[in-house]
C-alpha cells in the first residue's frame, strides 16, 4: 500500500531557496542560494544550521560563488564546505572548515576537486580533471587541509562523495566505488556480476554503511535504481519507477530509501509491446517517492513537493527543501 505523506511543519520566510540538504550526526545543514539556469553567481549564497524540531534556521557563513556542499562534522563543530567560483575557472573549487560560531578555521582552492565529505575526523575529497598519466579519484586530507593522508586510486575521475561506517563511496565519471582504508583496492560496482546496464549517478550510503544506492541512466523501461548491500557486495533491490531520479537518501535506519523524481522532458522513451522505443509524451508531474530498501518497493509518495532537494531527519520524518523547508510524515 502506497501512502501519502503529509506536511507537518513548514518555513516558508526563507531568505533564498534551499539548493541542498544535508542531516548528519545530529545536525541539519541546508545550502541556501538564488535558482540559477546558468552557472553564474553574482551573489554569495548561505550555509544555515536548522533547528530539528521547528527548523527555524541560523546563517552560519555567506559562502561566494555555487556552494555545492555543506557537510556537518561528526563532533558538530564544524561544518565542511565545498563552493566552485563565481565567474570560473570552473575546474577549481574552494573547502572551507567553517565553525559552529560562523569561524572560518581553514580554506583552500583546490585545482580538479569537485567535491568533500567528512571521513572520520579527516577530510575525503573527490579529484576530476585529471591529466592521463593520474590515477587517483579521490585523497583523504587532515582537516586543517595541510596533510595528505592517503590516495583513492582510480581509473575514472572522482564526482560525488559519501561516507559512513568506516566505508568512502566515490561516484566516478564511468564506475561507483566503495573503499575501506583497510583495503588495498576499491569495490567496482561497474565491474560487479550486478552492474547496471548504464552509467551511474547519484550513490549515496545507509548511515551505518550497510547499503548503497545508486540512480542510473536507464533506457526505455528498464529500472532507474538500484540498492545493494557493502558487507560482502551484492544485490539488494532495484527500483522499478520508469522515471530518472535527481537524488537519494536513505532513513537514518536504512530501511527506506528517497527518491526525487523532477519533472521529465516533454517526451520520453518507453518500449511498446513489441519491444520497440517509442517516443511519447509523459504528463507525470515532478514527486518524491519512499521505497521499502529491502525490496524496492514503494511505500509513500508526495506529488508536486516543488523541492529541489531532500533528506531525512528521522525514520518518519523526510525534509524537502525548495522555496520553502517543511517535513512530512506518513
Amino acid at each position: 500500500m502506497v501512502e501519502s505523506l503529509r506536511r507537518v511543519r513548514e518555513i516558508t520566510d526563507l531568505p533564498a531557496s534551499v539548493a541542498r540538504l544535508e542531516v548528519r550526526h545530529g545536525a541539519v545543514v541546508s545550502i541556501l542560494q538564488p535558482e540559477r539556469t546558468v552557472i553564474h553567481w553574482s551573489e554569495a549564497g548561505g550555509v544555515y544550521l536548522h533547528d530539528p524540531i521547528d527548523l527555524r534556521s541560523t546563517l552560519l557563513a555567506r559562502v561566494p560563488g555555487w556552494i555545492r556542499r555543506a557537510t556537518p562534522a561528526p563532533d558538530q563543530k564544524r561544518v565542511a564546505v565545498f563552493s566552485l567560483p563565481a565567474n570560473g575557472p570552473y575546474h577549481t573549487g574552494t573547502i572551507s572548515i567553517i565553525g559552529r560560531d560562523g569561524a572560518l578555521l581553514a580554506s583552500e582552492p583546490r585545482s580538479g576537486a569537485s567535491d568533500c565529505v567528512w571521513f572520520g575526523d579527516d577530510l575525503a575529497i573527490a579529484t576530476c580533471f585529471r591529466s592521463k598519466a593520474d590515477t587517483e579519484c579521490a585523497q583523504i586530507w587532515s582537516a586543517d587541509l595541510t596533510r595528505k593522508l592517503a590516495i583513492l586510486p582510480g581509473e575514472s575521475s572522482g564526482l560525488e562523495l559519501d561516507a559512513a561506517g568506516g566505508l568512502l563511496a566515490v561516484g566516478c565519471a564511468h564506475d561507483h566505488l566503495l573503499w575501506r582504508p583497510v583495503e588495498d583496492s576499491p569495490f567496482s560496482l561497474m565491474r560487479s556480476a550486478f552492474a547496471p546496464p548504464s552509467e551511474v549517478s547519484g550513490g549515496v550510503l545507509s548511515r551505518d554503511g550497510r547499503l548503497s544506492a545508486v540512480a542510473h541512466h536507464a533506457r526505455g523501461d528498464e529500472p532507474q535504481a538500484l540498492i545493494y548491500s557493502t558487507d560482502s557486495p551484492m544485490r539488494a533491490a532495484e527500483i522499478a519507477d520508469p522515471r530518472a531520479i535527481a537524488q537519494l537518501d536513505f532513513s537514518p535506519s536504512g530501511a527506506f530509501l528517497a527518491a526525487l523524481l523532477p519533472e521529465p522532458a516533454a517526451t520520453i522513451l518507453r518500449r511498446d509491446e513489441r519491444g520497440k522505443l517509442v517516443a511519447f509524451d509523459d504528463p507525470t508531474p515532478a514527486a518524491v517517492r519512499v521505497y521499502r530498501s529491502a525490496d524496492g518497493s514503494v511505500v509513500g509518495e508526495i506529488p508536486n513537493p516543488n523541492a529541489r532537494t531532500l533528506a531525512w531527519l528521522d525514520d518518519e520524518t523526510l525534509l524537502l527543501g525548495g522555496r520553502t523547508l517543511s517535513a512530512w510524515t506518513w
